[in-house]
């Protein structure tokens, strides 16, 4: 399957060069992961992790840290 360029890009590039964590949210089977797929791999040529809060135990484990990041402060 081909690849169709967003509009999106153009602002997402300068952020992300800029900033060390963008979110991008919106709804299920959209094509958030898919952009970022893309944007990474082809655009920026950066390694990635993806992590999918659609995952129970991820949720809990993010939950967990800022938790216990925010009571480090």
């Amino acid at each position: 399957m081909d690849y169709i360029k967003r509009d999106i890009l153009d602002s997402i590039v300068p952020k992300i060069k800029q900033d060390r964590v963008i979110v991008i949210t919106g709804a299920r089977q959209t094509g958030k992961t898919t952009l970022c797929e893309y944007l990474i791999t082809e655009s920026l040529n950066l390694p990635f992790t993806y992590i999918s809060f659609d995952d129970p135990d991820e949720r809990i484990r993010f939950q967990n840290a800022a938790i216990t990041s925010w009571n480090l402060l």
